[in-house]
């Protein structure tokens, strides 16, 4: 099952609605504020959950009268609305999350919500956080990345934890043969593509990847 979250950070409403009719999905969660850009760019959503600070009681009240699935939360609350929505999408069966609106000037909700990734992946579930510019996700251990599917034309390894251990880059234009990532260093930004396909493996750590484009 693939799912479509849609948060409520910054979202530019065209791609947002490109990539729900080209993405096939089968599960639509909007995330407190979210659910106002699903309403707006004519998504219907199959869940909606938060504490609901950010969306208009007016937009809550519709959602209610057309029999939305409504899942409401106490502000007061250690997870957050985006963490809550990602287990939303896994306890209904996803085995692959995209996750919308999860960037913009918050920069702590950006970094929370990267965090929150790791619910899916510790489960071997794919999540992505996917905007105009970038699409963010944890390396599973080894991955192939073809060059005419890749996002955009700079990948980044960011490592996670104190240490990567392991890591090994093919096909890049900057390789790397068992080599180490630490998390005070840049070595793995910015780097490119140039076979047909790349491959990105590790032994030890948690990698974070970003496609992103200019």
């Amino acid at each position: 099952m693939k799912a479509f979250l849609v948060a409520g950070g910054s979202i530019e409403k065209e791609f947002l609605k490109k990539s729900y009719k080209e993405g096939n999905y089968d599960l639509v969660i909007g995330i407190d504020g979210g659910a106002a850009y699903l309403l707006e760019c004519d998504i219907a959503a199959d869940i909606i959950l938060g504490d609901f600070d950010t969306l208009d009681k007016e937009i809550l009240d519709y959602y209610k009268s057309i029999n939305t699935k409504i899942e409401g939360f106490k502000a007061e609350k250690d997870e957050t609305d985006t963490e809550l929505g990602i287990d939303c999408a896994i306890e209904a069966g996803a085995d692959e999350i995209h996750l919308y609106g999860a960037t913009g000037t918050r920069l702590d909700h950006v970094l929370g919500n990267i965090q929150s990734l790791r619910i899916a992946s510790n489960k071997n579930i794919k999540a992505y956080i996917i905007d105009t510019h970038n699409k963010i996700h944890y390396v599973n251990q080894r991955e192939t990345i073809k060059k005419n599917e890749q996002y955009g034309k700079y990948i980044s390894f960011v490592p996670m934890t104190a240490k990567v251990k392991g890591v090994t880059l093919r096909g890049f234009k900057y390789p790397l043969e068992n080599g180490v990532l630490v998390n005070d260093k840049s070595l793995a930004i910015s780097n490119q593509i140039e076979s047909e396909e790349a491959v990105v493996s590790y032994e030890e750590g948690v990698l974070l990847m970003i496609e992103s484009k200019d």
